[in-house]
């Protein structure tokens, strides 16, 4: 039991951080890196504990998941609340140069 259960947190957590990195925080790619690395080692436990079918399974399993969660927040336009709408347009006061 507690192998599933340490595999589907790493898997989840590691598509969590991607999808993170991909929308919210974007160009700082060290939640990326944590995220891609959990995400290895669930599908390597995933491997080593139960074999090579369930861990082929597990790996075709979570890339189609991250896709979709990603497809799925990239077209429902999540990211529009956290971004900034306003523009700033004051200008430099030239006297002081």
């Amino acid at each position: 039991m507690l192998d599933w259960l340490s595999v589907i947190i790493l898997i989840g957590i590691g598509l969590l951080l991607i999808v993170l990195e991909l929308i919210f925080v974007p160009g700082t790619t060290v939640v990326g890196i944590v995220g891609l690395i959990c995400l290895a080692v669930g599908v390597y436990l995933s491997f080593q504990f139960f074999g090579v079918r369930i861990g082929w399974t597990v790996l075709v399993g979570s890339s189609v998941t991250g896709f979709g969660i990603l497809i799925y927040a990239l077209r429902s336009r999540a990211w529009e609340r956290f971004t900034l709408k306003r523009s700033i347009d004051s200008k430099v006061n030239e006297e002081f140069r």
